[in-house]
C-alpha cells in the first residue's frame, strides 16, 4: 500500500452532473513495478462502436433488482438504494454485500454517443465513453475510478450507470477528452512525472 500525499480533483467536476469525474493522486513513494504492477498507456484516439474492451476491479457483485430485494424484506426499500445477494452465510450490513478480495475482469463492448444518450435518462457528455454487456454483468459500486482498457491501452475510467447491472450501458470518463489536464497536472507538480506518458502514447491502431 502507498500513502497519498495529494489529490488533484478536475477543477470543472460536477457531482450532480457527474461530468468532468477525473482527479490524479500522488503517492509519498514512487511505485514500485513488478510482474503484476506496472503502468498503464492512457489512449488519445477515439473510440469506435463494438471495439472489445475490459473492465477490471473490485467492486460488488450478484446485485438483485429492486423487486426481489422488496419482496425479501418485510422493511421498506426505497428506490435510492441498492441490494446485493451472495451465498448464505456471507455479507455485509450495507445495502450491497459483497467486495472482492480478487481482482475481477469483465468483457464488454463500445456503444455510440447517441445509443448511450438513448439508454439514459441523465445527461450523458461527448467527455464521456459508454460500454454494454449483458445483463447481470457490469460496474458496480466498488468499481469507481477503476480503468476500462482496449488493447492494453486505458480509455475509460469508471464514472455511472444504473445500479448494478441492469442492461443499460455504464458511463466512464473519456481518457482521450482529459490528455492535456493529465499532463498538466503532472507536470505542475513534477516535470519528472512526465516520464510515465513519454513512449504511452505510440499509435497502433490503423
Amino acid at each position: 500500500a502507498y500513502m497519498i500525499r495529494k489529490a488533484v480533483q478536475h477543477e470543472n467536476y460536477d457531482g450532480n452532473m457527474i461530468v468532468n469525474d477525473i482527479a490524479i493522486l500522488f503517492t509519498e513513494e514512487e511505485i514500485e513495478f513488478s510482474s503484476t504492477v506496472d503502468a498503464v498507456e492512457l489512449n488519445d484516439e477515439p473510440v469506435e462502436k463494438g471495439e472489445e474492451l475490459i473492465l477490471t476491479g473490485w467492486g460488488t457483485t450478484s446485485s438483485i433488482t429492486f423487486e426481489e430485494c422488496k419482496a425479501a424484506h418485510r422493511h421498506e426499500v426505497f428506490q435510492t438504494q441498492v441490494c446485493a445477494l451472495t451465498k448464505e452465510g456471507a455479507g455485509a450490513c450495507h445495502y450491497v454485500c459483497y467486495i472482492h478480495n480478487d481482482l475481477m475482469m469483465l468483457e464488454l463492448k463500445s456503444i455510440t454517443f447517441e445509443e448511450c444518450k438513448a439508454a439514459h435518462r441523465h445527461e450523458v457528455f461527448q467527455t464521456q465513453v459508454c460500454a454494454l454487456t449483458k445483463e447481470g454483468a457490469g460496474a458496480c459500486h466498488g468499481d469507481s475510478g477503476g480503468p476500462l482498457v482496449r488493447e492494453g491501452r486505458q480509455i475509460g475510467i469508471v464514472s455511472w450507470g444504473i445500479p448494478c447491472a441492469r442492461g443499460k450501458p455504464d458511463v466512464y470518463t473519456k481518457v482521450e477528452s482529459f490528455m492535456s489536464w493529465i499532463e498538466k497536472t503532472l507536470y505542475d507538480d513534477d516535470e519528472d512525472h512526465l516520464k510515465f506518458l513519454k513512449g504511452r502514447r505510440r499509435s497502433n491502431r490503423h
